[in-house]
């Protein structure tokens, strides 16, 4: 089902708000290429890797430096995690939207869903919800649950010629090694900062709105990366000094105001707003626009409009060291398409050594979404850390 919504949004532009890249089986994991990548170093990883292997995962993931799944494998994975957890006599409650909840003393009495459902007498909540799920972040700051703001990033997608990046990093080898990579990084000052993210070698720029009115998107690649487009998030880190609103919701805002900008621009539609980079350099509307992997399509218009003054020039300091560096980084045959907001989530959950909410007993965020992981394999890490913590509690 979620495969056919979401073939809705990319060849109709239609959006679906319970079922698209974001939201659905797996979350925004299961379209976002499967990179397994993470700085962190824990025994865990391997015990991650090996169980992905065993539900129909690439072998090479548990050897290779940079493992990857691929979107069109890991459905299949995820598939296979579910049927596993069905047969130890878990179960699986399909479009369960949680808008309100229970509270008594410190804990939670009940979850109530959108369509009627409801669950008590719960002896503990594993709040895992991902970070575009913007209603149970108001929901939680409504039953005064204790939240915090932080920092993450914004910015653009960024696509070249698959070819173009291959040149960059293998026009020594006389061998064809498959499609490259590339990280490029500019240091602004020592709060501000310009960097390349979830790079997609091979792959295609994906709508990923998940909410009526808003403008995002990601970069996904499959399994054999073999498309002729590579793109990555190119992002500014952002503070809750960046940002126009007080709070703990005012990175959420923030992201709003860039991704509503995005979506007028374009007439209030999900096709993708895009500028070529060079015009983008150079303050002009491109007058036509290059092949591009994303659909429904793309409409030029102009980018700088989106982001707020410092992050508009600061994007413009770091462009020409990354062409310095990647000659053809920012000419007119790279592509700017808008806009990437999503980075990490914009808040944060506060929780306890125990792994329970600061303030109530049985509430334990976890993942993405609670602000403890960026990626994949961290968030995998944080459900075993979870997991632990509610079993030695007994």
């Amino acid at each position: 089902k979620r495969v056919k919504t979401i073939g809705l949004l990319f060849n109709e532009a239609k959006l679906n708000k319970e079922s698209n890249i974001c939201f659905g089986e797996g979350g925004a994991g299961t379209f976002s290429d499967g990179k397994l990548t993470t700085r962190k170093n824990h025994p865990w990883i391997r015990w991650i890797l090996d169980y992905l292997v065993d539900c129909g995962a690439p072998q090479e993931i548990a050897t290779s430096g940079k493992p990857h799944i691929g979107s069109d494998r890991l459905r299949k994975v995820v598939i296979e995690m579910r049927k596993r957890l069905l047969a130890k006599g878990v179960r699986v409650e399909f479009g369960a939207h949680v808008s309100d909840m229970t509270l008594e003393g410190e804990a939670i009495q009940s979850l109530r869903c959108a369509d009627g459902r409801e669950w008590t007498e719960l002896d503990a909540v594993i709040w895992a919800t991902g970070h575009s799920a913007r209603d149970s972040y108001r929901l939680l700051e409504e039953k005064k649950i204790p939240l915090e703001s932080k920092a993450f990033a914004v910015g653009f997608r960024i696509e070249h010629p698959q070819e173009l990046v291959n040149h960059w990093q293998h026009k020594k080898c006389k061998e064809e090694v498959g499609a490259a990579d590339y990280s490029v990084v500019h240091n602004i000052d020592k709060e501000r900062s310009v960097y390349s993210f979830c790079m997609c070698p091979g792959g295609q720029i994906v709508c990923s709105s998940s909410h009526e009115g808003y403008h995002v998107v990601n970069g996904m690649s499959n399994y054999a990366r073999n498309a002729q487009y590579a793109n990555s998030g190119l992002v500014i880190k952002v503070s809750p000094a960046d940002f126009p609103n007080k709070g703990v919701m005012a990175g959420i805002d923030f992201q709003c105001e860039i991704e509503s900008k995005a979506y007028q621009s374009v007439g209030g539609r999900y096709v993708g707003p895009a500028q070529r980079v060079s015009d983008y350099m150079a303050g002009r509307i491109s007058s036509d626009l290059p092949g591009s992997s994303y659909k429904p399509g793309l409409e030029s218009v102009d980018m700088r409009t989106f982001l707020p003054e410092a992050l508009k020039e600061s994007m413009l300091k770091a462009l020409p060291a990354f062409e310095k560096k990647f000659p053809g980084f920012s000419s007119s045959d790279a592509l700017f398409i808008g806009t990437e907001t999503r980075t990490s989530a914009p808040l944060r959950i506060p929780r306890k050594e125990s792994g329970c909410s600061e303030g109530v007993s049985n509430f334990y965020p976890c993942g993405e979404g609670a602000g403890y992981a960026g990626g994949i394999i961290s968030a995998a890490l944080d459900g075993l850390y979870i997991g632990e913590r509610i079993a030695q509690r007994g």
